[in-house]
Parts: C-alpha cells; structure tokens; sequence
C-alpha cells in the first residue's frame, strides 16, 4: 500500500523581481505632429463646441435685450414731442402732427359778424335754398358754431405768353376737309392772373368736402380786396387757426395749371378772333408760358363753422364771418309746392273715398 500524504503543503518557491518594462520606442516626429494635432484638434472642437453654444445663447439674450432697449427708445420717443415725432408721425398722416408756424407777413382778416348774428344769417341763407323739406322750418335745430381763421395764397401772376399756330383752310361744308393750303401765325401776349387757392390741410375725409366750400366763400378775395380791408392784428383767442400749406406746393399743385390752362383757353380766342379759327382747322399749336412775376401772399379769411339737426341727420354748414356769405350741406324735398301737392292729394283721396 502506497505510503500516506503529508498534510504540510510544500514550501512556495521564492518569487523572482519582475523584469523592467521596457522603454516604448521614441516616437517619430510626423507620429508626434499628428498625435499633437489630433488633440489640439479634438480640444478646438470642444471648446468650438462650447463656445458656439454659449455664443448662441448669448446672441439670444443680446437681442432681446436689444429688442427691449429698442422698444423702450421707440416708446420714450413717441411720448415725447420732438422733430422726430413729426417725421415718424408724418409718415402716416396727410398733416403735420404740430401746427404750421404762422409767417410774420400773413393776413389775418377780422370778423366783422359777431356770433349773436350767426342764427339769422343761418335762417337767411336757409330761406334762400330751393327745394328744401316742407318741414324744415320748424323741424331743424341749429347748434354751435365754431370760429376758424382759414388760409388762402392769393396771388397777381404776370403770363408772358408765346405760341405758333399752323392754320389750315377754312371748311366750307361739314364734310369738307381741311386742304394743305396752311399758314403760320405767331405772336405773344401778356397778361396779370388773379387766383385764389385754398392753403389749409386736408386730414380727413370731412375736411376735405370742407375744402371745397371753404374756397366757395372766397370768391371775391384777391390782392385788391385785402389791400383796403381792414386787418386784425392777432387772431382772436377763441378762433382756431387752421395749419396752411407751403406756397410752392400750392402753386405746382392748383395756380400754376390754372394760369396755363387761362392761357391756353386765351390763345384760342385770340385765334379765333382774329384769323377765325377753330379746332377744325387748327393743324398745330405750341404754346410757351413763362412767369416773370408771381406775387403771393397768405391771408387767413374768418369763418364760422357750425352744424344743424334735421330728420335724424347732422349738416355741416359755413358763414363768412366778414361779408356774410353762406355755404354748406342741406337736405331736399319738395318744399312749399310739394307740401300743397301732398295736401291736394289727401283731400281727392278723402273725397273719393
């Protein structure tokens, strides 16, 4: 039988120091470049990463608060009067935000019609219409009135006029021709233009029906007029001015074509009275306008405006406050004749039935 094991495990063999790593080989230069760029390229990366996030997030936060800051500058503006509250305003407006200064050289006319006068004058110029409402008398009610200083350019213009006609035949039938027997006729003339235009501004669809009535009032308003009449110093302290235009955008706009328009209507009756000319024989015209004198001048006219009551409806109507004259919108109707119709008409249908 094999002899028993011995429990007592062998002695450990005695462990020997482990060698030394060895030393990793020296890397090349394009091996280290590379390795260095790689890294430099990764940390570019992150920190591109990095500083486009925050780049962003601070973009945003720096156009907020410039959207803010430019809203809070928007309102502080609005809310302050300024020269660019007028320009931002004026873009949207036909008139100015800010009254029109006043030149030193303006008229202002005075009213001569004190506001006790008004109601009669209005029931005056009422009884002068046509075709008024039967009723009217007793059925309108007048309201207030407001005093308004209204302007007008007024203006003696001097036209020197040049044209060249080229005339043909005479026709001698209505369906005979002009033949090519022509002639040449040129000359020039001269002549002083009184106009009248009204300057104030238009801001709203009432004021511009108003503009036309306002220039109805004016119509016998010219230099020699204003020269021998009476001026008010000042405007009286209840009268609202209205703002006026500028002289150069009046005359391009209304006196300039109605001088031309003056002068061309002139050479037709020079042409026609003098070599019995019409439009049949008339082959060419040329009209030259020169203007070698424009004198101007703004006049603010006293004007009473007020408005009366009928039948459910408001009207506006205007009283000259210098000479009285009187314009405005008005109802119809068939007045006193078409009451005593209606009333004939009652009593036959009485009668008959």
């Amino acid at each position: 039988s094999a002899p028993p094991r011995s429990q007592t495990p062998p002695p450990a063999a005695p462990r020997l120091p482990s060698p030394p790593a060895p030393s990793p080989p020296p890397r090349s230069s394009a091996t280290s470049s590379s390795s260095s760029s790689s890294s430099s390229a990764s940390s570019r990366g992150s920190s591109s990463s990095s500083s486009s996030s925050s780049s962003s997030s601070s973009s945003s936060r720096s156009s907020q608060s410039e959207r803010s800051t430019l809203s809070s500058v928007i309102s502080s503006v609005l809310s302050s009067p300024g020269p660019l509250t007028s320009l931002l305003t004026g873009l949207f407006t036909s008139a100015p935000s800010t009254p029109t200064p006043v030149p030193e050289s303006a008229i202002i006319l005075p009213f001569t019609i004190s506001p006790a006068d008004v109601p009669g004058r209005f029931q005056a110029w009422r009884e002068s219409l046509w075709f008024m409402p039967a009723d009217s008398a007793s059925q309108i009610r007048l309201g207030p009135s407001e005093q308004v200083l209204v302007p007008f350019w007024v203006w003696d213009v001097s036209a020197h006029t040049r044209y060249q006609a080229t005339l043909g035949q005479q026709p001698q039938g209505p369906r005979t021709r002009t033949t090519a027997q022509t002639r040449e006729v040129a000359a020039s003339t001269d002549r002083v233009h009184k106009l009248t235009a009204c300057a104030a501004y238009v801001h709203d669809t009432q004021e511009r029906a108003l503009a036309g009535r306002y220039s109805a009032l004016a119509k016998d308003l010219s230099t020699d007029s204003i020269k021998s009449a009476s001026r008010a110093h000042s405007a009286p302290p209840m009268a609202r001015m209205l703002d006026h235009r500028e002289h150069q955008s009046v005359w391009l706009k209304e006196g300039e074509p109605a001088v031309k328009d003056l002068e061309r209507a002139r050479v037709g009756e020079i042409l026609a009275r003098d070599y019995n000319a019409d439009a049949s024989n008339v082959l060419d015209l040329q009209v030259d306008i020169h203007f070698p004198n424009i004198y101007h001048q703004l006049v603010y006219v006293p004007v009473y405006l007020g408005q009366y009551h009928y039948n459910g409806s408001d009207y506006k109507w205007l009283l000259n406050g210098r000479d009285g004259g009187a314009t405005g919108e008005r109802p119809f109707g068939f007045g006193v004749l078409g009451a005593l119709a209606n009333s004939g008409v009652e009593k036959i249908r009485t009668a008959l039935w």
